[in-house]
């Protein structure tokens, strides 16, 4: 059960350094705390051992006096006594005191006759600090507890022993220790000092954990601020529309973006891969000082197709005027060039529509007469006539300048759609069965792959037949001169969170489209057949534009070409 709450604690220090500053302020008050009460501790251990120290000596003393034998003893011996007793080095005298504060006998400091005090102490033991000579002491006294001297004259034994035993029994005596405090004070004042510089160092440590917190916050916030400007460059790069390479002083790339890896492909495996060659006269004029200008230009790169391109470059120099190396931005105007094409395709078809509108029905009736003139001759003369034969031919040229009027009616003409549901697999059945005699005649095999549970699909079911036959048609076009003739439909259902499309690649192992060719193929009277109209694939484009989708066309890997109709579904959820 501690386990979570020990795991989690560092991490709240981490989030909290209110509470880990709390932490130290409070380890260091507990430090100051156990110092002092450590220090009182040794000031009252030192006054309780000299109190003992004094009553021990004070005790011997008072035993050696009250017993019998000590009542006899001579003046030499008991000098003795007291000086063997008085012999400790932190003792600065002993000395035996009659109430009135005379010093009868002692060692060390006073004389005898001297007086010690005028107010006598109390008779239990006591002791307490006095300075004496300006230097530290601690005395010790207390009154002495002899036994009754009654039985002994006064004066019998004639010595000084016999005396003090007689005026003990009559006046009380006292005997004083004097200690030097000197080296007692000096260790005290050392402990002092060495809780002081334990509270300097504490908050000096205090004062530099604070600095500490301090700078490492500023540092987390400039790193932090770093990291998210980094990231808001990084993203920029990232998303930016535009290719974007670094390169250093002698022109190899040191860095480059999405776009920019899409638009020339990924370097070369070299350990500093350089600029491409076409690019050079750019380095030279940065290197002179000069700048480059949305530079328009056509690049190949790794032997693709040429890429229309915008080329921009200029030094990258500190502000200490240090040259780090080069930055060239690159626009790649391929769709703004298709962007153009279509706007043009479509003036085109804007101008084809006005004139179709304008002539159709002109051109038309005088068609229908000739077309009915030509089947008379035809009919007047014999088969297999010259005459009759030349009628047939102007009535087959009569019916396709019809169809030719009647495509350029359908293109100029608005799309009114009759959307259904419609299954995808009825649509490509019926514009095989359409094109089954051109698809027989020219031996060509035909396969489809649809998905199984393939989704209905709201559209036009007769615009969006004639779009897949008219791509049947030009795929049996494109592979007369093959040796293998295949053609294949696949479907596939592609989605994402917010759309989802039915692409239906039509490919053919024809001999494809020449990439500079790629994008007139839609264009309205652009034909690659000896007898092509050129408004089979604007059809295509219309109607499929019509139904909001899109029609693409690439070539294949084995030679061919794959065109595909992406159409909308229609999601759940939605209208």
């Amino acid at each position: 059960m501690t386990q979570p709450n020990m795991t989690r604690l560092p991490a709240m220090l981490a989030q909290s350094p209110w509470l880990a500053l709390c932490i130290v302020v409070l380890f260091a008050a507990g430090v100051l705390l156990f110092e002092a009460r450590n220090l009182k501790s040794e000031n009252a251990f030192t006054t309780q051992l000299t109190l003992e120290k004094g009553n021990a000596i004070i005790t011997i003393l008072e035993n050696a006096l009250s017993t019998e034998s000590g009542l006899h003893l001579a003046d030499n011996t008991l000098n003795t006594l007291v000086k063997n007793l008085g012999s400790d080095k932190s003792l600065h005298f002993l000395a035996l005191v009659d109430a009135r504060g005379t010093v009868l006998m002692g060692t060390g400091g006073p004389a005898a006759g001297e007086r010690l005090w005028d107010t006598p102490p109390p008779a239990t033991l006591s002791g307490a600090e006095i300075s004496l000579d300006e230097e530290p002491h601690f005395r010790v006294s207390r009154q002495l507890r002899l036994g009754n001297a009654s039985g002994h004259k006064r004066g019998g034994h004639g010595n000084t022993h016999a005396n003090l035993l007689a005026a003990g029994a009559d006046a009380p005596l006292w005997v004083v220790t004097d200690y030097d405090m000197t080296s007692i004070l000096e260790a005290r004042d050392a402990d002092r000092r060495h809780l002081f510089v334990i509270a300097l160092v504490l908050l000096f440590l205090a004062f530099l954990g604070c600095v500490t917190w301090y700078l490492v916050r500023r540092h987390l916030r400039s790193l932090r601020i770093a990291q998210e400007a980094t990231a808001f460059s990084a993203h920029i790069l990232r998303t930016l529309p535009v290719g974007i390479i670094a390169a250093d002083t002698d022109g190899h790339i040191t860095s480059m973006n999405a776009e920019a890896l899409r638009i020339i492909g990924p370097p070369s495996n070299a350990p500093a891969p350089s600029l491409p060659a076409m690019w050079m006269p750019f380095l030279a004029s940065l290197k002179a000082g000069n700048t480059v200008r949305d530079t328009e230009m056509r690049c190949s790169f790794d032997e693709g197709r040429p890429i229309p391109l915008a080329v921009s470059a200029s030094s990258l120099i500190t502000e200490s005027g240090q040259l780090l190396g080069y930055v060239f931005i690159v626009r790649d105007l391929g769709e703004i060039r298709q962007l153009q094409a279509e706007l043009r395709r479509r003036d085109r078809l804007a101008a084809l529509g006005t004139l179709a509108a304008g002539i159709a029905h002109e051109v038309r009736n005088p068609l229908s007469a000739i077309r009915g003139i030509a089947r008379y001759f035809a009919e007047c003369h014999a088969p297999g006539s010259e005459e009759g034969e030349l009628s047939k031919t102007l009535e087959q040229e009569v019916l396709r300048l019809d169809k030719v009027v009647g495509n350029l009616l359908d293109l100029a003409r608005p799309d009114t759609l009759q959307r259904a549901a419609v299954p995808l697999e009825a649509l490509i059945a019926r514009a095989q069965r359409m094109a089954a005699p051109a698809l027989e005649k020219d031996g060509v095999a035909f396969t489809a792959h649809l998905p199984p549970s393939a989704p209905d699909i709201q559209v036009d079911g007769d615009r969006l037949t004639q779009v897949f036959l008219n791509l049947f048609l030009n795929a049996v076009d494109a592979m007369r001169q093959s040796a293998v003739r295949q053609l294949t439909v696949r479907a596939t259902v592609d989605t994402d969170a917010d759309s989802a499309w039915l692409a239906v690649e039509v490919e053919d192992t024809g001999c494809g489209i020449p990439p500079e060719k790629m994008q007139d193929i839609f264009s309205p009277y652009y034909t690659t057949k000896p007898r092509g109209t050129g408004l089979g694939l604007a059809i295509v484009h219309k109607i499929v534009e019509a139904h909001e989708g899109v029609v693409e066309a690439r070539n294949s890997r084995n030679g061919g070409c794959v065109m595909t109709v992406r159409l909308p579904l229609p999601q759940e959820g939605k209208a």
